[in-house]
């Protein structure tokens, strides 16, 4: 039998209804979690992550697996990177391939996150989360977590076999062409054209495979990040409205110690779930910066320069939205955290500490002396935390290389109309 019984959380004065079945015992859950079972689904699907319970034989064969696709992306990465030394002018053509080498090599190392760094720190992540809402109140709706990470998964897992889909079509495709580059090498030397076309049509099918599984890897990055940092914010939200509350109200000075050193506790918690996500996140950060300040630094100087075509200038813009938007996503809702985190130092500073003891007050010090020290948030290598300064850093980097790429070209075009004047006599 049920019965519903009022249960005050420790550091809040709302009532929360909890059903609790009565037995001999009284054993009953303390609060929902966050379900991470659609991502971990999701993963193990595209074979970036297994359980660590199966027996050894999957594991190795998880292991060949992840080692047979990252060669794939290896050896798409190095035909790039070889294409593009053949180029020994800056022209048009090599500023598309050197997009092309940092767009792949973005993939490849999303990749190499998921197959390969990800069974190290996922489930310590999972695990930080799950203790975490065991000893505290969750401050916002499941509903809307399950929701997002639900829109992620279909939306990654559809986008994923159309692409792979049609890199499997154009590979089949391209083998059959009479123009085809592979059958240009192969009709000079005599051999059976059939004979190197099956096995090129399969590799460029298990090519076009690994297309779709680095899509899923992007989408799975995305939603694994947009996950985290939607529940750090509504957490940090939810100590700054609870402090706030502490500041306004005229309670019993003992009162105000518990409920402060409660929030205090839970910010810490909370803090360190932040660091152990932040051996995920950011390699995601770091990639993000390291390949689009380097592409966009390539479509800025081919379409400033004016040296690429119309078909070039379509991909370079397509390619400069979808990097910068990714770009501006990250460091705008990673500062967005850093602003949430260092929040409750305002309230800190609106609370009168003659109303409060002194142990109050020390315990006030080194809540302050935290949120003042380190930055806290979500690192690029543990080089530096993305706070709103990075937005500055990398929106003035871009404009100083625009306005370099236009002085030279400017210089450029006047050298060579002094080069090439004539004098009549």
């Amino acid at each position: 039998m049920l019965r519903k019984i009022d249960v005050r959380p420790r550091d809040t004065g709302e009532i929360i209804s909890v059903t609790k079945a009565s037995s001999s015992k009284e054993n009953f859950s303390s609060r929902p979690k966050i379900s991470f079972a659609a991502i971990t689904c999701l993963m193990k699907c595209s074979g970036m992550y297994i359980n660590e319970e199966l027996c050894c034989c999957s594991h190795y064969l998880h292991a060949m697996y992840c080692i047979a696709l990252s060669l794939l992306n290896w050896m798409d990465l190095s035909r790039m990177v070889y294409v593009a030394t053949g180029e020994t002018t800056m022209s048009a053509t090599l500023v598309t391939k050197l997009t092309f080498i940092w767009y792949q090599f973005w993939v490849y190392y999303l990749f190499m996150i998921e197959h390969f760094l990800i069974r190290k720190h996922y489930r310590k992540v999972i695990l930080s989360f799950q203790r975490y809402f065991e000893a505290y109140e969750r401050s916002f709706k499941r509903k809307r977590v399950t929701r997002l990470i639900y829109a992620y998964v279909c939306t990654g897992v559809l986008l994923s076999l159309l692409f792979a889909a049609l890199q499997m079509v154009l590979c089949v495709v391209d083998a059959l062409n009479e123009s085809s580059p592979i059958l240009k090498i192969i009709r000079p030397t005599g051999l059976n054209i059939k004979t190197y076309s099956i096995p090129y049509i399969l590799l460029s099918s298990l090519n076009g495979f690994s297309k779709g599984v680095n899509c899923l890897s992007i989408f799975v990055n995305w939603m694994f990040f947009s996950v985290c940092i939607y529940c750090f914010c509504k957490e940090y939200q939810f100590i700054y409205d609870r402090l706030k509350d502490i500041v306004e109200m005229d309670a019993d000075p003992k009162v105000v110690e518990e409920r402060l050193e409660m929030l205090r506790k839970r910010h810490e918690e909370m803090t360190k779930v932040v660091s152990q996500s932040n051996a995920i996140l950011k390699h995601f950060t770091f990639v993000t910066y390291a390949a689009g300040m380097p592409m966009t630094c390539s479509v800025l100087y081919g379409m400033i320069t004016g040296q690429l075509d119309l078909s070039d200038t379509i991909f370079m813009l397509m390619c400069l939205v979808i990097i910068n938007l990714q770009m501006i996503l990250v460091t705008s809702v990673a500062a967005y955290l850093n602003s949430k985190v260092h929040k409750p130092l305002d309230g800190i500073f609106q609370l009168d500490l003659g109303k409060v003891t002194d142990k109050t007050v020390q315990l006030l010090t080194v809540f302050a002396a935290r949120l003042t020290g380190p930055s806290i948030g979500i690192g690029v290598w543990d080089l530096f935390v993305i706070d709103k300064s990075t937005i500055m850093m990398i929106g003035g980097t871009l404009i100083t290389y625009a306005v370099v790429v236009i002085q030279f070209k400017t210089d450029g075009q006047v050298s060579h109309i002094s080069n090439n004047s004539s004098f009549i006599s």
